[in-house]
């Protein structure tokens, strides 16, 4: 996963680090370590903080000059997939797991509160989430089951399917 902000780009992968390389100065980069899976996803939230989600079922907020841990959020039960922050509210952000739920955030709360909301109902691993750039109080999913859906923050719950369900197959 790669992403970009102001003269940064981060990436992670299966080395389990989160790297951030100033443009100006790719020979230079910033390791954070401290997932003990792989990195899915990666976010900026400013140039001094960024957001990552990992196969070790949590996301991390991290200080990128020191590469220091601000908060750790750890409710999914299984790979934490995908992340997404809320368009002109960075403290919120939605995270998707193999768990079959997504979980909403706050930053403020330092992951000590747990999630805000949890919502369910795909039967398959949630693979991506994506707020809407509307007004940041709906975002969607997709789904190994076979559905996208559109879940809107402010009800609780999915506003909207598309698709055929599949059952999960665990066999």
């Amino acid at each position: 996963m790669e992403q970009t902000a102001g003269n940064m780009v981060a990436c992670g992968g299966l080395d389990n680090l989160c790297t951030v390389y100033k443009l100006d100065r790719p020979n230079m980069a910033m390791e954070m370590a401290s997932h003990d899976g792989f990195i899915s996803c990666c976010r900026f939230l400013s140039e001094q903080h960024i957001l990552t989600s990992s196969g070790d079922s949590t996301c991390i907020r991290w200080d990128i000059a020191s590469g220091r841990v601000l908060d750790s959020f750890a409710e999914h039960q299984a790979d934490t997939m995908f992340l997404s922050i809320r368009p002109n509210d960075p403290n919120v952000f939605i995270s998707c797991s193999v768990d079959r739920t997504v979980k909403v955030w706050d930053v403020r709360s330092s992951g000590k509160q747990g999630s805000v909301q949890t919502l369910t109902g795909h039967l398959g691993d949630v693979n991506s989430v994506e707020f809407m750039p509307s007004d940041g109080n709906a975002f969607g999913t997709c789904s190994e089951d076979g559905t996208a859906r559109v879940w809107d923050m402010r009800s609780y719950q999915e506003v909207a399917r598309f698709g055929q369900l599949k059952p999960r197959d665990d066999t």
